[in-house]
């Protein structure tokens, strides 16, 4: 059903996105701007998305760093005009086109949907609403995001399906697994984040996570998702949003595979091979649109830190070392001076000598009279090479 909205209010609507879009990048580019000061509010944040590049794609990725980090912010900002300013959601939901795998076939009983922080990521959420007016939606998340906008989010979903019947589940709370077993069971659909929440009871450790293959790299995920559709035997359809077009108002929802439950093997075996199928199908479209996951700005929480490697000190002479910048960036946190290893994720606390050092090296000035001393540490982690 199409929206109320004449061609001159959509006009008007169009120029107002624009000047949003415009102020965004505007925001942004300030954002970055600042990263020359060490103690920029977004530095560390950037320097964990670089890491998260480098991890996950090694040495495939093929964009500058500041540019992505430019687009990436700007789609998370949008995420959320497109999702909360109702005129606008109805203007996309009107102009929303679906990617839908032949393979999907959603009945009246209770489901599973599997949703990612892409692209316009709660746009999902209002189109299911929309076309299952008469469903009742549970959406799992963590309480962070429950504290920040969830019941406006909920609110959203009511209006546009006009069914108050919708709820929020916390995902740390105790009773939660419970609840989602209990309502599947009775038709409620469940939604999840699966890139997002930390799960049950707000459990990072092993028992609660599964390691599964991604890009070029294994992390932990949750893997609560899969049990509860193997325990309660429902299937799980992930979908995604993301934007394909030039046009302004239009968003594709993709709905990728429906994993219906195995329980023919055990449910350890189907958790992983169905957690492992979710991340495989997302990856694909991933690759095409990477700068529209949010997922690179956190998704260290779930990656084990790696030990710095020590390098050995020959007796070079100083001037002949320069500053690892593919590997390390400086950073002031908490009153100190830091270099952020991308790859160990780890800070090795500066000095005063170490940054004169490393500022002398990156303007060729230094003069070799630093004492051997005051180098070797840099150079034993790698940030000298």
């Amino acid at each position: 059903m199409k929206s109320n909205f004449n061609a001159k209010s959509q006009v008007e609507l169009e120029q107002k996105y624009k000047e949003s879009l415009a102020a965004f990048k505007q925001n942004v580019e300030q954002i970055v701007s600042g990263f020359k000061a060490f103690d920029a509010p977004d530095l560390r944040t950037y320097f964990f998305m670089i890491s998260n590049l480098k991890y996950f794609f090694k040495n495939k990725f093929d964009h500058k760093y500041e540019a992505f980090f430019k687009a990436l912010m700007l789609h998370r900002d949008l995420a959320a005009k497109d999702y909360f300013n109702l005129e606008y959601l109805h203007l996309m939901l009107d102009a929303i086109k679906v990617k839908r795998n032949p393979q999907v076939n959603i009945g009246t009983g209770g489901h599973i949907y599997c949703l990612f922080h892409m692209g316009s990521y709660r746009l999902p959420l209002a189109y299911l609403a929309k076309q299952h007016p008469n469903a009742k939606f549970a959406l799992v998340i963590d309480r962070e995001a429950y504290t920040s906008q969830a019941e406006e989010g909920l609110e959203v979903m009511q209006r546009i399906s006009s069914n108050r019947n919708h709820k929020i589940i916390i995902a740390e709370r105790v009773s939660s697994a419970m609840e989602m077993v209990k309502l599947v069971k009775k038709g409620w659909q469940l939604l999840f984040y699966i890139d997002g929440n930390k799960g049950a009871n707000g459990n990072k450790t092993h028992d609660n996570m599964v390691s599964v293959s991604f890009l070029e790299s294994n992390f932990h995920v949750r893997k609560g998702i899969a049990q509860i559709s193997y325990i309660t035997n429902t299937p799980v359809t992930s979908l995604m949003s993301y934007r394909a077009s030039s046009h302004i108002f239009e968003n594709t929802i993709h709905y990728l595979n429906t994993i219906t439950p195995n329980r023919t093997i055990p449910r350890a075996q189907f958790t992983l091979e169905c957690t492992q199928k979710i991340y495989n199908d997302f990856s694909e479209v991933l690759k095409r649109y990477p700068e529209q996951w949010e997922g690179w700005l956190y998704i260290q929480q779930f990656i084990a830190p790696s030990p710095m490697k020590k390098n050995v000190y020959n007796n070079e002479r100083l001037a002949d070392f320069k500053f690892n910048d593919e590997r390390f960036g400086i950073i002031k946190y908490k009153d100190n001076y830091y270099a952020f290893d991308f790859v160990s994720r780890n800070m090795l606390k500066l000095n005063a000598a170490h940054l004169a050092l490393i500022e002398g090296l990156k303007t060729k000035k230094e003069d070799n009279a630093t004492p051997i001393e005051v180098a070797q540490p840099l150079i034993h982690a790698g940030i000298l090479t």
